[in-house]
Protein backbone atom coordinates (compact mmCIF):
# COMPACT_ATOMS: atom_id res chain seq x y z
CA UNK A 1 0.00 0.00 0.00
CA UNK A 2 2.85 2.40 0.79
CA UNK A 3 4.63 1.73 -2.50
CA UNK A 4 1.44 2.10 -4.53
CA UNK A 5 0.58 5.38 -2.78
CA UNK A 6 4.06 6.78 -3.47
CA UNK A 7 3.78 5.85 -7.16
CA UNK A 8 0.34 7.47 -7.30
CA UNK A 9 1.74 10.60 -5.66
CA UNK A 10 4.50 10.85 -8.25
CA UNK A 11 1.88 10.59 -11.00
CA UNK A 12 -0.16 13.36 -9.36
CA UNK A 13 2.96 15.53 -9.20
CA UNK A 14 3.37 15.07 -12.95
CA UNK A 15 -0.25 16.15 -13.40
CA UNK A 16 0.40 19.17 -11.16
CA UNK A 17 3.25 20.20 -13.45
CA UNK A 18 0.93 20.12 -16.47
CA UNK A 19 -1.90 22.05 -14.81
CA UNK A 20 -1.34 25.65 -13.71
CA UNK A 21 -2.84 26.67 -10.40
CA UNK A 22 -5.06 29.21 -12.11
CA UNK A 23 -7.09 26.41 -13.71
CA UNK A 24 -7.84 24.96 -10.25
CA UNK A 25 -9.05 28.11 -8.55
CA UNK A 26 -12.74 27.33 -9.05
CA UNK A 27 -12.42 23.70 -7.88
CA UNK A 28 -13.94 23.39 -4.40
CA UNK A 29 -12.39 20.00 -3.79
CA UNK A 30 -8.83 21.31 -4.26
CA UNK A 31 -7.03 22.69 -1.21
CA UNK A 32 -5.61 26.11 -2.02
CA UNK A 33 -2.63 26.12 0.32
CA UNK A 34 -0.14 28.93 0.42
CA UNK A 35 3.02 27.64 -1.30
CA UNK A 36 5.18 28.86 1.55
CA UNK A 37 3.21 26.68 3.99
CA UNK A 38 3.25 23.44 1.98
CA UNK A 39 6.50 22.10 3.50
CA UNK A 40 5.40 22.67 7.08
CA UNK A 41 1.94 21.26 6.33
CA UNK A 42 3.34 18.04 4.87
CA UNK A 43 5.81 17.66 7.72
CA UNK A 44 3.00 18.10 10.25
CA UNK A 45 0.80 15.52 8.48
CA UNK A 46 3.65 12.99 8.33
CA UNK A 47 4.62 13.62 11.95
CA UNK A 48 1.02 13.33 13.13
CA UNK A 49 0.46 10.08 11.26
CA UNK A 50 3.71 8.62 12.56
CA UNK A 51 2.97 9.64 16.14
CA UNK A 52 -0.61 8.39 16.12
CA UNK A 53 0.21 5.01 14.62
CA UNK A 54 3.06 4.50 17.09
CA UNK A 55 0.97 5.39 20.12
CA UNK A 56 -2.15 3.51 18.99
CA UNK A 57 -0.41 0.24 18.24
CA UNK A 58 1.66 0.48 21.43
CA UNK A 59 -1.49 0.97 23.50
CA UNK A 60 -3.25 -1.82 21.61
CA UNK A 61 -0.55 -4.29 22.63
CA UNK A 62 -1.50 -3.88 26.31
CA UNK A 63 -5.06 -5.33 26.12
CA UNK A 64 -3.83 -7.73 23.46
CA UNK A 65 -1.17 -9.12 25.79
CA UNK A 66 -3.64 -9.40 28.66
CA UNK A 67 -6.15 -11.20 26.45
CA UNK A 68 -3.43 -13.49 25.08
CA UNK A 69 -2.70 -14.71 28.61
CA UNK A 70 -6.28 -16.06 28.69
CA UNK A 71 -6.78 -17.19 25.09
CA UNK A 72 -3.25 -18.30 24.24
CA UNK A 73 -0.79 -17.39 21.45
CA UNK A 74 -3.44 -17.96 18.77
CA UNK A 75 -4.76 -14.46 19.55
CA UNK A 76 -1.43 -12.81 18.66
CA UNK A 77 -1.28 -14.81 15.45
CA UNK A 78 -4.83 -13.83 14.53
CA UNK A 79 -4.11 -10.15 15.26
CA UNK A 80 -1.00 -10.10 13.08
CA UNK A 81 -2.76 -11.93 10.23
CA UNK A 82 -5.91 -9.81 10.46
CA UNK A 83 -6.39 -7.95 7.17
CA UNK A 84 -8.16 -5.04 8.89
CA UNK A 85 -5.17 -4.45 11.17
CA UNK A 86 -2.84 -4.64 8.19
CA UNK A 87 -5.04 -2.26 6.20
CA UNK A 88 -5.13 0.36 8.99
CA UNK A 89 -1.36 0.18 9.37
CA UNK A 90 -1.04 0.46 5.58
CA UNK A 91 -3.20 3.60 5.52
CA UNK A 92 -0.97 5.36 8.04
CA UNK A 93 2.27 4.25 6.39
CA UNK A 94 0.85 5.35 3.03
CA UNK A 95 0.03 8.80 4.42
CA UNK A 96 3.60 9.17 5.66
CA UNK A 97 4.97 7.90 2.34
CA UNK A 98 2.83 10.37 0.36
CA UNK A 99 4.07 13.36 2.36
CA UNK A 100 7.70 12.29 2.05
CA UNK A 101 7.31 11.67 -1.69
CA UNK A 102 5.88 15.16 -2.23
CA UNK A 103 8.62 16.78 -0.15
CA UNK A 104 11.38 15.06 -2.09
CA UNK A 105 9.85 15.39 -5.57
CA UNK A 106 8.44 18.92 -5.24
CA UNK A 107 10.42 21.67 -6.97
CA UNK A 108 12.32 23.90 -4.56
CA UNK A 109 11.31 27.10 -6.35
CA UNK A 110 7.55 26.75 -6.19
CA UNK A 111 5.38 29.85 -6.36
CA UNK A 112 1.71 30.65 -6.46
CA UNK A 113 1.52 29.48 -10.04
CA UNK A 114 3.08 26.02 -9.90
CA UNK A 115 2.36 24.72 -6.39
CA UNK A 116 1.42 20.98 -6.35
CA UNK A 117 -2.12 21.60 -5.12
CA UNK A 118 -3.53 18.28 -6.34
CA UNK A 119 -0.81 16.28 -4.57
CA UNK A 120 -1.20 18.30 -1.36
CA UNK A 121 -4.96 17.78 -1.50
CA UNK A 122 -4.33 14.05 -1.80
CA UNK A 123 -2.10 14.15 1.30
CA UNK A 124 -4.74 16.04 3.30
CA UNK A 125 -7.41 13.59 2.17
CA UNK A 126 -5.27 10.69 3.36
CA UNK A 127 -4.95 12.37 6.75
CA UNK A 128 -8.75 12.53 7.03
CA UNK A 129 -9.01 8.88 5.98
CA UNK A 130 -6.41 8.00 8.62
CA UNK A 131 -8.46 9.68 11.33
CA UNK A 132 -11.57 7.78 10.23
CA UNK A 133 -9.62 4.51 10.22
CA UNK A 134 -8.42 5.27 13.75
CA UNK A 135 -11.99 5.27 15.05
CA UNK A 136 -12.77 2.13 13.06
CA UNK A 137 -9.65 0.42 14.41
CA UNK A 138 -10.65 1.03 18.04
CA UNK A 139 -14.04 -0.55 17.34
CA UNK A 140 -12.43 -3.47 15.50
CA UNK A 141 -9.99 -4.22 18.32
CA UNK A 142 -12.71 -4.03 20.96
CA UNK A 143 -14.79 -6.49 18.94
CA UNK A 144 -11.86 -8.72 18.06
CA UNK A 145 -10.82 -9.30 21.68
CA UNK A 146 -14.15 -10.89 22.55
CA UNK A 147 -14.02 -14.63 23.09
CA UNK A 148 -16.79 -15.35 20.58
CA UNK A 149 -14.94 -13.49 17.83
CA UNK A 150 -11.60 -15.16 18.55
CA UNK A 151 -13.19 -18.62 18.60
CA UNK A 152 -15.13 -17.91 15.41
CA UNK A 153 -11.97 -16.80 13.58
CA UNK A 154 -10.09 -19.96 14.56
CA UNK A 155 -13.11 -22.11 13.71
CA UNK A 156 -13.43 -20.52 10.27
CA UNK A 157 -9.76 -21.21 9.53
CA UNK A 158 -10.19 -24.84 10.57
CA UNK A 159 -13.27 -25.30 8.40
CA UNK A 160 -11.53 -23.69 5.44
CA UNK A 161 -8.56 -26.03 5.79
CA UNK A 162 -10.77 -29.12 6.12
CA UNK A 163 -12.46 -28.04 2.89
CA UNK A 164 -9.53 -29.36 0.86
CA UNK A 165 -10.91 -32.75 -0.10
CA UNK A 166 -8.34 -34.24 -2.46
CA UNK A 167 -5.65 -35.18 0.01
CA UNK A 168 -5.56 -36.78 3.46
CA UNK A 169 -5.63 -34.52 6.48
CA UNK A 170 -2.15 -33.29 7.27
CA UNK A 171 -1.06 -33.52 3.62
CA UNK A 172 -3.39 -31.36 1.53
CA UNK A 173 -2.29 -30.51 -1.97
CA UNK A 174 -3.84 -28.80 -4.92
CA UNK A 175 -2.24 -31.06 -7.47
CA UNK A 176 -4.23 -33.59 -9.43
CA UNK A 177 -2.79 -36.64 -7.70
CA UNK A 178 -4.84 -39.76 -8.17
CA UNK A 179 -5.72 -41.23 -4.78
CA UNK A 180 -6.87 -44.81 -4.72
CA UNK A 181 -9.42 -45.65 -2.06
CA UNK A 182 -8.70 -49.34 -1.50
CA UNK A 183 -5.91 -51.18 0.26
CA UNK A 184 -4.78 -54.48 -1.13
CA UNK A 185 -1.96 -56.92 -0.90
CA UNK A 186 0.13 -54.85 -3.33
CA UNK A 187 -0.07 -51.76 -1.14
CA UNK A 188 0.55 -53.70 2.07
CA UNK A 189 3.49 -55.49 0.50
CA UNK A 190 4.96 -52.21 -0.71
CA UNK A 191 4.61 -50.71 2.78
CA UNK A 192 6.37 -53.69 4.32
CA UNK A 193 9.22 -53.48 1.78
CA UNK A 194 9.72 -49.76 2.34
CA UNK A 195 9.75 -50.13 6.12
CA UNK A 196 12.25 -53.00 6.05
CA UNK A 197 14.55 -51.94 3.21
CA UNK A 198 13.89 -48.25 2.71
CA UNK A 199 16.65 -45.64 2.94
CA UNK A 200 15.95 -42.92 5.51
CA UNK A 201 16.12 -39.34 4.26
CA UNK A 202 17.13 -37.17 7.23
CA UNK A 203 16.26 -33.55 8.03
CA UNK A 204 19.04 -31.01 7.63
CA UNK A 205 17.58 -28.55 10.16
CA UNK A 206 15.20 -28.40 13.10
CA UNK A 207 11.75 -26.86 13.45
CA UNK A 208 8.02 -27.44 13.08
CA UNK A 209 6.77 -28.80 9.77
CA UNK A 210 4.52 -26.05 8.44
CA UNK A 211 3.75 -27.55 5.06
CA UNK A 212 4.83 -30.31 2.69
CA UNK A 213 5.00 -29.90 -1.07
CA UNK A 214 3.51 -33.24 -2.14
CA UNK A 215 3.64 -32.23 -5.81
CA UNK A 216 7.41 -32.02 -5.52
CA UNK A 217 7.63 -35.31 -3.61
CA UNK A 218 5.60 -37.06 -6.29
CA UNK A 219 7.93 -35.79 -9.03
CA UNK A 220 10.95 -36.89 -7.01
CA UNK A 221 9.49 -40.37 -6.54
CA UNK A 222 8.83 -40.64 -10.28
CA UNK A 223 12.29 -39.33 -11.16
CA UNK A 224 13.98 -41.86 -8.87
CA UNK A 225 11.47 -44.64 -9.66
CA UNK A 226 10.93 -45.03 -5.91
CA UNK A 227 8.22 -45.26 -3.28
CA UNK A 228 8.27 -42.76 -0.41
CA UNK A 229 6.89 -43.59 3.03
CA UNK A 230 6.24 -40.22 4.69
CA UNK A 231 7.05 -40.36 8.41
CA UNK A 232 6.66 -36.68 9.31
CA UNK A 233 3.61 -34.56 8.52
CA UNK A 234 2.62 -30.94 9.10
CA UNK A 235 2.62 -30.08 12.80
CA UNK A 236 5.44 -32.45 13.78
CA UNK A 237 8.57 -31.05 15.40
CA UNK A 238 11.73 -32.24 13.69
CA UNK A 239 15.24 -32.34 15.11
CA UNK A 240 18.15 -32.18 12.70
CA UNK A 241 18.95 -35.76 11.72
CA UNK A 242 15.41 -37.09 12.19
CA UNK A 243 13.99 -39.21 9.40
CA UNK A 244 11.57 -37.32 7.14
CA UNK A 245 10.67 -40.29 4.96
CA UNK A 246 11.86 -43.66 3.75
CA UNK A 247 12.78 -44.20 0.10
CA UNK A 248 12.68 -47.63 -1.53
CA UNK A 249 14.68 -48.71 -3.42
CA UNK A 250 17.72 -46.79 -2.20
CA UNK A 251 18.52 -43.72 -4.37
CA UNK A 252 21.51 -43.64 -6.69
CA UNK A 253 22.48 -40.19 -5.43
CA UNK A 254 21.43 -39.95 -1.76
CA UNK A 255 22.87 -36.44 -1.33
CA UNK A 256 20.90 -34.94 -4.19
CA UNK A 257 17.68 -36.68 -3.14
CA UNK A 258 18.15 -35.61 0.48
CA UNK A 259 18.47 -31.96 -0.57
CA UNK A 260 15.40 -32.20 -2.82
CA UNK A 261 13.30 -33.86 -0.11
CA UNK A 262 14.31 -31.24 2.47
CA UNK A 263 13.32 -28.54 -0.01
CA UNK A 264 9.82 -30.09 -0.05
CA UNK A 265 9.44 -29.52 3.71
CA UNK A 266 8.69 -26.00 4.93
CA UNK A 267 9.97 -25.67 8.50
CA UNK A 268 9.42 -22.82 10.95
CA UNK A 269 9.62 -21.82 14.59
CA UNK A 270 5.91 -22.37 15.22
CA UNK A 271 2.95 -24.27 13.85
CA UNK A 272 0.27 -22.94 11.52
CA UNK A 273 -3.22 -24.18 10.67
CA UNK A 274 -2.28 -24.68 7.01
CA UNK A 275 -2.08 -28.44 6.48
CA UNK A 276 -2.26 -28.79 10.29
CA UNK A 277 -5.90 -28.81 11.37
CA UNK A 278 -4.84 -30.38 14.66
CA UNK A 279 -3.09 -27.13 15.63
CA UNK A 280 -6.28 -25.15 15.11
CA UNK A 281 -8.33 -27.62 17.14
CA UNK A 282 -5.66 -27.65 19.86
CA UNK A 283 -5.87 -23.85 19.99
CA UNK A 284 -9.60 -24.06 20.69
CA UNK A 285 -8.96 -26.69 23.37
CA UNK A 286 -6.37 -24.40 25.01
CA UNK A 287 -8.87 -21.52 25.09
CA UNK A 288 -11.49 -23.78 26.65
CA UNK A 289 -9.05 -25.24 29.19
CA UNK A 290 -7.82 -21.82 30.32
CA UNK A 291 -11.40 -20.64 30.73
CA UNK A 292 -12.00 -23.58 33.09
CA UNK A 293 -9.07 -22.69 35.34
CA UNK A 294 -9.99 -21.63 38.92
CA UNK A 295 -8.72 -18.09 38.22
CA UNK A 296 -11.22 -17.57 35.38
CA UNK A 297 -13.93 -20.23 35.91
CA UNK A 298 -15.87 -19.42 32.73
CA UNK A 299 -18.14 -22.28 31.51
CA UNK A 300 -19.53 -20.29 28.55
CA UNK A 301 -16.27 -20.05 26.58
CA UNK A 302 -15.69 -23.86 26.62
CA UNK A 303 -19.22 -24.36 25.27
CA UNK A 304 -18.44 -22.06 22.32
CA UNK A 305 -15.15 -23.89 21.71
CA UNK A 306 -16.92 -27.26 21.82
CA UNK A 307 -19.47 -26.06 19.28
CA UNK A 308 -16.68 -25.17 16.84
CA UNK A 309 -14.87 -28.43 17.54
CA UNK A 310 -18.12 -30.24 16.87
CA UNK A 311 -18.41 -28.55 13.48
CA UNK A 312 -14.83 -29.53 12.61
CA UNK A 313 -15.32 -33.17 13.66
CA UNK A 314 -18.59 -33.33 11.73
CA UNK A 315 -16.84 -32.09 8.60
CA UNK A 316 -14.05 -34.62 9.09
CA UNK A 317 -16.60 -37.42 9.48
CA UNK A 318 -18.37 -36.39 6.28
CA UNK A 319 -15.20 -36.33 4.22
CA UNK A 320 -14.54 -39.22 1.89
CA UNK A 321 -12.19 -41.59 3.65
CA UNK A 322 -8.64 -40.70 2.69
CA UNK A 323 -6.27 -43.37 1.52
CA UNK A 324 -2.67 -43.76 2.59
CA UNK A 325 -1.61 -44.68 -0.95
CA UNK A 326 -0.93 -42.10 -3.66
CA UNK A 327 -0.35 -43.01 -7.31
CA UNK A 328 1.18 -41.23 -10.27
CA UNK A 329 -0.53 -40.60 -13.60
CA UNK A 330 0.24 -44.10 -14.87
CA UNK A 331 -1.18 -45.81 -11.80
CA UNK A 332 2.11 -46.64 -10.08
CA UNK A 333 2.35 -46.35 -6.31
CA UNK A 334 4.64 -43.48 -5.36
CA UNK A 335 3.77 -42.10 -1.90
CA UNK A 336 2.53 -43.72 1.31
CA UNK A 337 1.28 -41.07 3.73
CA UNK A 338 -1.08 -42.05 6.53
CA UNK A 339 -3.81 -39.46 7.17
CA UNK A 340 -4.59 -38.27 10.68
CA UNK A 341 -7.43 -40.43 11.99
CA UNK A 342 -10.84 -39.30 13.21
CA UNK A 343 -10.09 -41.06 16.50
CA UNK A 344 -6.99 -38.93 17.04
CA UNK A 345 -8.84 -35.70 16.29
CA UNK A 346 -11.68 -36.65 18.62
CA UNK A 347 -9.15 -37.29 21.38
CA UNK A 348 -7.53 -33.90 20.76
CA UNK A 349 -10.95 -32.23 20.96
CA UNK A 350 -12.38 -33.91 24.05
CA UNK A 351 -9.70 -35.31 26.36
CA UNK A 352 -8.20 -32.15 27.82
CA UNK A 353 -11.53 -30.33 28.15
CA UNK A 354 -13.04 -33.38 29.88
CA UNK A 355 -10.14 -33.52 32.33
CA UNK A 356 -10.32 -29.81 33.19
CA UNK A 357 -14.12 -29.66 33.19
CA UNK A 358 -14.92 -32.86 35.06
CA UNK A 359 -16.16 -30.79 38.03
CA UNK A 360 -18.54 -28.74 35.89
CA UNK A 361 -21.78 -30.45 34.90
CA UNK A 362 -22.62 -27.89 32.21
CA UNK A 363 -19.32 -28.44 30.41
CA UNK A 364 -19.72 -32.24 30.47
CA UNK A 365 -23.30 -31.94 29.20
CA UNK A 366 -22.12 -29.62 26.42
CA UNK A 367 -19.58 -32.27 25.39
CA UNK A 368 -22.25 -34.96 25.31
CA UNK A 369 -24.56 -32.74 23.28
CA UNK A 370 -21.76 -32.17 20.77
CA UNK A 371 -21.18 -35.91 20.55
CA UNK A 372 -24.89 -36.32 19.80
CA UNK A 373 -24.61 -33.72 17.03
CA UNK A 374 -21.45 -35.26 15.54
CA UNK A 375 -23.08 -38.71 15.59
CA UNK A 376 -25.53 -37.57 12.91
CA UNK A 377 -22.58 -37.03 10.52
CA UNK A 378 -20.47 -40.17 11.05
CA UNK A 379 -20.81 -43.06 8.62
CA UNK A 380 -18.53 -45.85 9.84
CA UNK A 381 -18.78 -48.12 12.83
CA UNK A 382 -15.23 -47.21 13.84
CA UNK A 383 -16.16 -43.53 14.12
CA UNK A 384 -19.27 -44.40 16.12
CA UNK A 385 -17.15 -46.47 18.50
CA UNK A 386 -14.88 -43.47 19.02
CA UNK A 387 -17.84 -41.28 19.99
CA UNK A 388 -19.24 -43.99 22.30
CA UNK A 389 -15.88 -44.29 24.04
CA UNK A 390 -15.69 -40.57 24.74
CA UNK A 391 -19.29 -40.50 25.94
CA UNK A 392 -18.52 -43.26 28.43
CA UNK A 393 -15.41 -41.41 29.66
CA UNK A 394 -17.45 -38.26 30.20
CA UNK A 395 -20.11 -40.16 32.14
CA UNK A 396 -17.46 -41.89 34.25
CA UNK A 397 -15.68 -38.63 35.11
CA UNK A 398 -18.96 -36.91 35.90
CA UNK A 399 -20.08 -39.65 38.28
CA UNK A 400 -16.75 -39.56 40.11
CA UNK A 401 -16.27 -35.78 40.33
CA UNK A 402 -19.79 -34.40 40.85
CA UNK A 403 -21.22 -34.68 44.38
CA UNK A 404 -24.74 -33.66 43.40
CA UNK A 405 -27.08 -36.45 42.39
CA UNK A 406 -29.08 -33.92 40.36
CA UNK A 407 -26.04 -33.09 38.23
CA UNK A 408 -25.22 -36.76 37.79
CA UNK A 409 -28.79 -37.37 36.63
CA UNK A 410 -28.53 -34.54 34.09
CA UNK A 411 -25.32 -36.00 32.73
CA UNK A 412 -26.88 -39.45 32.57
CA UNK A 413 -29.75 -38.10 30.53
CA UNK A 414 -27.41 -36.33 28.10
CA UNK A 415 -25.33 -39.53 27.91
CA UNK A 416 -28.37 -41.65 27.02
CA UNK A 417 -29.30 -39.20 24.24
CA UNK A 418 -25.74 -39.26 22.87
CA UNK A 419 -25.61 -43.07 22.96
CA UNK A 420 -28.95 -43.32 21.18
CA UNK A 421 -27.74 -40.97 18.45
CA UNK A 422 -24.45 -42.83 17.99
CA UNK A 423 -25.94 -46.31 17.73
Amino acid sequence: MTIVSIILTLLLLRIDQQMPNASLEDKWYISHVNPSNINSLLLNIAGTALGVVGIVFSITLVPLTIAASQYGPILIRSFLRDTTTQFVLGIYSSTIGICIAILFAMPSDINSGNAPLISVTFAISMLLVSLAMLLFFFHHVAEGLQASKIIANVGNEIEKEIGYERAPLGSQTESKIKIQGTKGSVEDGARSSVMQQGKAISATKSGYVRAIDFDHLLKLAEKNDAIFLVKRIAGDFIIQGDSLLLSWPSPNDPTELSKAVNDSYLLGDNRTIQQDVEYGMTSLVIIASRALSPAINDPITPAMCLNRLGVALSMLAEREESSSYWYDNVGKLRIIADPVSFEHMAGVSFNLIRQYGRNNADVLISMLNNIKTIAAHVHTNAEKEVLLKHAELILEDGNEALPSSYDRQRIRQAYDEAIEAAQ
